[in-house]
């Protein structure tokens, strides 16, 4: 008969043994729960001149309505992560769900402007309980290959939900218009809520403490305190300019450059996403299993180099079609990779960690418009070619100097012992 030590070393070993295995009950309902978050977020991106009709308004103030989601899920974030560390992510998740069902209903049967920019600020609510708590989540429920994997099958969801999202969206809004099409997204969320109940694991308050203000500063002191965790968010803000400055004019360069039309334009986003995804997900399979760092370094430098040549040079537009699949594939490959880096590095809770990593990207996305914006003005496509893919050399820079988390040895369960 065992004792009580050698039961405990058994569950320990259990554990380990369920932690480094993908198990499809956490990630079903971790994946529905990000495409539901994102999709939502990104929502009004098809509608931007039925809105402004319908609500009374103009293009550039609806247009706003993804910066007040983004500025909302920043705040909400600070507090979200270090609450689902000490919760448990179900909650916060659904939560999540929640608020992402509320602000898709409220959008669909919004009566002004004002109205309708409630409901968006309620989505960043959404976005930053769903897609920020997605990867922490992953990063928690998991360890060695399977987080790698699951972090990549969270990145994957995101880019299934920016690709084939807006073009969902168009279509239901054919027969149903723009409101049957928010509508549709509270459906998406309602139904990753009844997944989430059915599948997901429940998780105990991680002690009996009740949170607070001091504890949620206290969250975030062990991961800004080191050096390397300094560098591998500064890295990934960099990374973000130069993508997100790079994805905001793609549809300017093509349809300017190459005089694609506008349902072109939306086929060369779907191929974007289309090979981001099968980035990110090569990079959680044997791809990942390289050196992190050298792995993200060599894909910074892609991602330099392809943007480089598709915003600069100008290329044929079946090459700048090739160009911008392999530099999406490479920029997928780094974003698996750079995030594994930080999951594995911290010394944090994984969902402070890994929600960071989301408010961090937030800022990068901002700055990377509005300087790609800047020069585009300034000096055409040919300057945003040369000025953007700098910010993903300096991130390749700062990758460089992040020392690698230590390397995974799996470790065999102990045989179980008999008194």
């Amino acid at each position: 008969m065992a004792t009580v030590e050698q039961r405990v070393d058994q569950a320990d070993d259990t554990d380990v043994a369920r932690r480094r295995e993908i198990s499809l009950r956490a990630m079903v309902p971790l994946c529905l729960a990000t495409f539901a978050g994102i999709v939502n977020l990104i929502a009004p991106t098809p509608f931007l001149d039925e809105l402004a009709a319908d609500l009374d308004s103009s293009v550039p103030l609806v247009g706003q309505a993804v910066s007040i989601a983004l500025l909302t899920a920043a705040f909400v974030g600070l507090v979200a992560g270090p609450l689902a560390d000490h919760a448990g992510h179900r909650k916060i998740l659904l939560a999540g769900l929640i608020c992402a069902g509320i602000s898709a209903l409220g959008s669909a049967l919004s009566t002004g402007y004002d109205s309708f920019m409630a409901a968006r600020a309620v989505g960043g609510f959404a976005s930053s309980m769903t897609v920020g708590l997605g990867f922490g989540a992953a990063a928690s429920l998991f360890e060695g290959p399977a987080r790698r994997r699951a972090l990549s099958m969270i990145g994957a969801s995101i880019s299934l939900g920016t690709a084939l999202g807006p073009l969902a969206l168009a279509g239901i809004s054919g027969p149903a218009g723009w409101r049957g099409a928010f509508a549709a997204i509270a459906v998406v969320a309602a139904a990753g809520v009844v997944t989430l109940l059915a599948l997901f694991p429940a998780q105990p308050s991680s002690d009996g403490r009740d949170f607070a203000l001091r504890r949620l500063l206290d969250s975030y002191r062990p991961i800004l305190s080191e050096r390397a965790m300094v560098l591998l968010y500064a890295a990934w803000a960099l990374r973000a300019i130069c993508w997100m400055g790079c994805l905001s004019f793609l549809g300017a360069l093509f349809s300017e450059r190459h005089d694609f039309s506008t349902s072109e334009v939306g086929a060369v986003f779907l191929l974007a996403g289309g090979a981001y995804m099968s980035g990110s997900l090569t990079a959680g399979g044997r791809l990942g299993a390289f050196n992190l760092r050298v792995l993200s370094l060599f894909a910074l430098l892609g991602m330099a180099a392809g943007f480089g040549a598709l915003y600069a040079l100008s290329l044929p537009a079946v090459t700048a079609l090739v160009a911008l699949g392999v530099t999406t594939f490479i920029a997928g490959i780094s974003q698996t990779a750079i995030l594994t880096l930080v999951a594995e590095r911290t010394t944090g809770g994984p969902s402070t960690t890994m929600m960071l990593t989301e408010m961090v990207v937030s800022v990068g996305a901002a700055l990377g418009g509005g300087l790609g914006g800047l020069l585009l003005g300034g000096g055409g496509f040919v300057a945003m070619g040369t000025g953007l893919p700098l910010a993903a050399l300096l991130s390749a820079a700062l990758i460089s100097r992040a020392p690698s988390p230590p390397r995974h040895v799996p470790v065999e369960p102990r045989p179980a012992q008999t008194a």
